[in-house]
This record gives C-alpha cells, structure tokens and sequence, in this order.
C-alpha cells in the first residue's frame, strides 16, 4: 500500500518551496503562507477517504490566494507547513467559511449541495498571497509574484496527479477582457494547455463565458472555465456544468 495522499503532497510541496525559499526570503514581509490543500481534516486524524472513496471528485479553483492567507512568512514562528496545512484542513473539517451563500465559497457551496455524491475541493491558480497596491502588484511585488509562480506551476500538476480530481472547474474569469486573458494564461502556465484548448461551449459567447478546457485528458480530469462568482456567475451557467458534469459522470 502506497503512502497516503497527504504525505505524498506533504513531499511535494516541501521540496517545490525549497527551491524558492531562498529568492522569496527578501519579500517575507509582503508574501503569505503558502496555499496547501490537503486530504486531511483538522487535527491531522489520517483519514482521506472523504476524497479517496468518493464516488466524484471535483476541484474547484479560485482566482489566487488571498485574504484567506493573509499571514505573511515573517510571522511563522514554528513550522511553515505544518502552520498552512492545518488552515486548509480547518477549511475541510467545516471550521471555515463553508455556510457562505456569496462569492465564491457560496458558488462552491452551491456546487457542493447540487453535487451530493461528490467530494468538493478548494483550490486557487497561485498558491501564494501578496499585498498589492491600488489593486495591482508594484514592481517588487511583481518580482516576488514571479518566484511564486515557479512554486505555483511545478506544484499544482502533481496535485492533479496525486488527487485525481474527476473535475476540475476554474471560476477565473473576472475583470477586463484583458484581465481574464491573463488568468486563463495562468491555467497555460500551470497546467500545460493551450489558448486553441479553451472551446466555448456556445459559439460566439465573449471570454467571460463558460468554457471547455480541451488538453485535460492527461490528467483524466475534464475541466471548465467560467465567470468568477464576483464578476456574475449566474445559477443557469452553474446549472449547465452541473448538468454537463451528470451527463458525462452517470
């Protein structure tokens, strides 16, 4: 029998984040604890067959961390991954915002209830929160941006492979067109797809739509691209990936 999932990511992420560890120290006053998302509940009881034995696995992601991790690595004062798993398996034990009915936690709340025989889980495109000014990174924050998306795309394929997420859906889609563009950029980065793999499902609905993300196969996992609930996800587009989930998952 093979190591359970959360040690494997448990490895994964300490040897990915000591790669970068050195070049992010300058900025441990701006970044945050790393997002780790694990299999275990809190209190570390060992017990994943929540995922594990699920009859469907889906992963919802958000744009990228944020006021979630807002505790920044000068902080930490015991172990940093120990510090960060134990936030995400609060999250997965119901300590954290899971009665939402807003936002984002209230459209993975909504997925979470259509979807009952499915285990539902968080995730974002960067794993690694900073502070921004007047809504966009400044030119030191840009740099530690770019150390963190080293972190960021060598960790969250593996995820992929370790988890096995049957879905993943990817409420990215906010802002500008320009703004979208860059986060579906971000999935290109991370995941290895490209912009010909992003097919609307309707012919001609602008990029803040719903969308296929074709290249996923190699993960066995089929994925979707929509709206962020902030920027108007509405029931009807939750609905159709529901119901296009139930088709191709009988």
């Amino acid at each position: 029998m093979g190591k359970p999932i959360y040690e494997q990511l448990d490895e994964l992420y300490k040897a990915e984040w000591a790669k970068i560890s050195k070049d992010i120290e300058p900025y441990k006053d701006i970044v945050s604890i790393p997002f780790l998302p694990t299999t275990q509940k809190a209190g570390g009881s060992g017990d994943e067959s929540w995922w594990t034995k699920a009859k469907l696995r889906v992963m919802i992601f958000g744009r990228e961390t944020g006021e979630n991790y807002n505790t920044p690595l000068s902080q930490v004062e015991g172990d940093l991954f120990a510090e960060a798993g134990e936030v995400y398996a609060q999250w997965n034990s119901g300590v954290l915002e899971q009665n939402i009915e807003y936002g984002f936690f209230g459209a993975f709340n909504y997925f979470s209830k259509k979807l009952p025989q499915a285990a539902v889980m968080w995730n974002n495109l960067d794993l690694v929160a900073m502070k921004k000014k007047d809504g966009s990174l400044n030119k030191e924050n840009q740099a530690a941006y770019e150390i963190q998306a080293k972190f960021s795309s060598a960790v969250l394929p593996k995820m992929l492979e370790y988890l096995k997420p049957h879905i993943v859906i990817f409420l990215t889609a906010d802002g500008s067109d320009d703004e979208i563009k860059n986060r579906d950029a971000i999935i290109m980065r991370n995941f290895g797809v490209t912009a010909k793999q992003f097919e609307a499902v309707d012919d001609g609905i602008p990029v803040t739509k719903l969308m296929w993300i074709n290249g996923f196969d190699k993960f066995g996992t089929l994925a979707y691209r929509a709206k962020h609930p902030c920027n108007g996800l509405a029931n009807d587009v939750k609905d159709a990936i529901i119901a296009d989930i139930k088709e191709n998952f009988k």
